[in-house]
């Protein structure tokens, strides 16, 4: 059996609180409802800190009234993240980057935005001081971002205590889309990472593979593209290749280009050169529906 606890500490706004002590049976599941626990206050934007006295994992759901993201639990956390894929005024997109210390001090915490794949504007470091267990808000929708277009990456730095982070990708208007990615630890990244699903044209979704250079050296990468599983095709992708500066990341969207027309279900792999550090998010998304068909999973390192 596990004895859970689950510390709630504002950031932004909201009361800090602590459940009462849960009982998890082994393999079994215990869910926390934030929705309507008074004690948080009339609104609460922050961070959480589970502990057990035996190992649990955990999972996040971020439920809107037509969007829901998702995103893993830490079990650790690093002096530096990276993210992948940060965005503002992108044909209605932007990001919001949720950096907690889960260290035992308090910490200064900067994000440093990579070059702009998608315009001239390159934003200034944005900087945070946090407590133990503290989290920070960062938006990509205000501020400096208010007015111009940004696709790009972001680093987080720290003056010593190890950190995690998210990034919510979020679009508003009349059909809202919403994904959550979890931040990299750049120690983990490899030459090579894996995306297990690559589509375009299929049934009106696609894909979009979003690849940083985590390392201090230019890198050359390529995309190499699996056989396409579309019964009757015969459609197989070319490679892609591209050089990524430190701490930049280079886009591929598969509805454009070789993919504009041709339907395409199969997978891809990231190489660079050896001793490259390269981590990598994959997009999925569906236009034109009422819904929220927006997806995000992190790439495979090995």
């Amino acid at each position: 059996d596990a004895t859970v606890q689950v510390e709630y500490i504002p950031g932004s706004s909201g009361n800090a609180y602590n459940e009462p002590a849960v009982v998890i049976k082994p393999g079994a599941s215990h869910t926390y409802q934030q929705a309507g626990l008074t004690a948080l206050g009339d609104k609460f934007v922050g961070s959480a800190v589970i502990t057990s006295d035996v190992p649990v994992v955990a999972t996040v759901m971020q439920v809107g009234a037509k969007t829901m993201l998702g995103y893993n639990g830490f079990a650790v956390g690093s002096t530096t993240v990276s993210l992948p894929l940060v965005m503002a005024n992108n044909n209605g997109f932007f990001t919001g980057i949720q950096v907690q210390n889960v260290g035992a001090s308090p910490t200064d915490i900067t994000v440093d935005f990579g070059a702009n794949i998608a315009g001239a504007f390159n934003p200034a470091n944005e900087t945070a001081a946090l407590g133990p267990g503290e989290s920070h808000t960062f938006l990509q929708n205000t501020g400096q971002f208010a007015a111009d277009k940004y696709v790009g990456s972001a680093t987080i730095t720290t003056t010593g205590q190890p950190v995690v982070a998210i990034v919510n990708q979020l679009k508003g208007g009349t059909a809202p889309r919403g994904t959550a990615y979890d931040g990299f630890d750049p120690d983990a990244a490899t030459t090579s990472v894996s995306a297990p699903l690559v589509m375009s044209n299929n049934n009106g979704y696609f894909t979009g593979i979003q690849v940083m250079n985590v390392g201090s050296t230019p890198v050359d990468i390529t995309i190499d593209y699996g056989p396409n599983t579309v019964a009757g095709s015969t459609f197989n992708p070319v490679n892609e290749t591209a050089t990524i500066q430190p701490g930049n990341s280079y886009n591929s969207l598969q509805n454009t280009g070789q993919f504009a027309v041709e339907r395409y279900i199969g997978s891809a792999t990231v190489t660079g050169a050896a001793g490259s550090q390269i981590v990598m998010i994959v997009n999925q998304i569906k236009g034109g529906t009422a819904g929220d068909t927006f997806m995000t999973y992190n790439g495979f390192n090995y």
